[in-house]
């Protein structure tokens, strides 16, 4: 996998999610995750789309395939097991990105439920 060798396009990457707004569209089955996508849009205009797809599952194992693209094209993609205890660094890379995409909105929702916490009251002091 080239992209685990592309430590400029990771870096990029990174700092895109770190600076953008991350946004995330899940699809389910019933009480199971099909995919999940997370989207943002970086300082320069370059879409980042990340695609995390249930493949296949089991009583003892599901398989994800885990795809990075930007402006539209596949710039990475592994497939883990949720059993699988290591990894190797190709497959690591590409699960730390869509690890940060899941913090960072994390991160977006407690700001918003704290912004909309602090507005009410500046309201109250206001009037």
């Amino acid at each position: 996998m080239q992209f685990a060798a592309d430590t400029l396009l990771q870096e990029k990457i990174r700092q895109a999610i770190i600076d953008g707004y991350v946004s995330v569209y899940r699809i389910t089955n019933g009480d199971s995750l099909e995919s999940t996508d997370y989207s943002l849009v970086g300082k320069d205009g370059t879409a980042y789309d990340f695609e995390q797809l249930m493949l296949y599952k089991n009583k003892d194992a599901t398989i994800y395939k885990y795809s990075i693209y930007v402006d539209g094209y596949k710039v990475a993609n592994t497939i883990i097991s949720d059993k699988k205890k290591t990894m190797a660094q190709p497959a690591l890379c590409v699960l730390k990105l869509f690890q940060m995409c899941s913090t960072k909105l994390i991160y977006q929702e407690m700001q918003s439920a704290i912004h909309n916490i602090q507005t009410p009251n500046k309201y109250k002091i206001l009037n």
